[in-house]
């Protein structure tokens, strides 16, 4: 019998300690919170502007032990009102990811998607010029002082925030540390039947541009998972899909249908404990 190609091993039944996880919901719904709950092993990547929750009382009574925090922002150019050329914003993501991979932190929160997915547009937008004859989008950003997207624009952004994905998630697995994204969601309506109807809503998914790409990210990910707030206090968490909502585990067996309550390190040490 000749030898495989590839080694064959045993299937381990111990959680290896490294997991990629997508956070989403509507704003209010402890997202961010869930992201920063990482205590001392974790580092929380703000990008967006949700940072002030950490220093709410509320954050401070159930995380007494909080993450280290950095700041990425893209610089506005005060004559265009657009970003300043080059934008860095994007690129400054990927380094800090570069970064991580070889840091004594465990735990990275990236706090949000909806500014990734900015600063992926801005960069779409400044080469635009060498993927297009004639009047480009960056020359029309120019003009009237705001970011002025095409559809290839688009496509370029959704395949530079993929990439992003499946460069780094692997790298950080393969050094036993854990990625967690913050995302807002994405409501999905039919339109009405009749003049004067109302819309239906059918999908709830990450924010992501584009029909599809929403559904590939979270193909990515180990565990996606949907927040909302119940009772206007209780932090409640979806850990499985349905016809609505966008949702998986794949380390099934251990989590309750919906969470109340969770942090990022009761989720792992449960994890641990399986």
């Amino acid at each position: 019998m000749s030898n495989p190609p590839v080694p064959i091993l045993d299937i381990s039944d111990k959680f290896n300690g490294s997991l990629n996880m997508l956070v989403y919901g509507a704003g209010g719904t402890g997202k961010t919170e869930f992201g920063g709950s990482t205590g001392d092993k974790g580092i929380v990547l703000s990008i967006g502007d949700g940072e002030l929750t950490f220093s709410s009382p509320g954050f401070r009574s159930r995380n007494p032990i909080k993450p280290k925090i950095a700041f990425i922002r893209e610089e506005i150019d005060p004559k265009t009102g657009i970003f300043k050329m080059p934008p860095k914003a994007f690129d400054l993501i990927g380094d800090f990811l570069e970064w991580f991979i070889g840091s004594d932190f465990q735990y990275l929160t990236i706090d949000d998607a909806t500014a990734m997915n900015q600063f992926a547009k801005n960069k779409a937008i400044s080469v635009s010029p060498d993927f297009r004859t004639g009047t480009s989008s960056l020359d029309k950003s120019k003009k009237y002082n705001y970011p002025m997207m095409e559809i290839d624009d688009y496509q370029r952004e959704m395949s530079m925030i993929g990439w992003m994905f499946h460069e780094h998630l692997p790298r950080m697995n393969d050094k036993g540390k854990s990625f967690i994204l913050v995302a807002h969601e994405r409501l999905f309506y039919r339109a009405a039947d009749r003049i004067g109807g109302e819309k239906t809503l059918y999908r709830v998914t990450p924010g992501f541009t584009g029909q599809t790409f929403p559904d590939s990210i979270v193909n990515m990910f180990d565990l996606v998972w949907h927040t909302t707030v119940v009772n206007g206090k209780t932090f409640r968490m979806r850990t499985m899909p349905t016809l609505l909502y966008a949702a998986k585990t794949r380390w099934s067996g251990v989590f309750a249908e919906q969470e109340d309550s969770m942090t990022f390190l009761k989720l792992i040490k449960r994890m641990e404990n399986s």
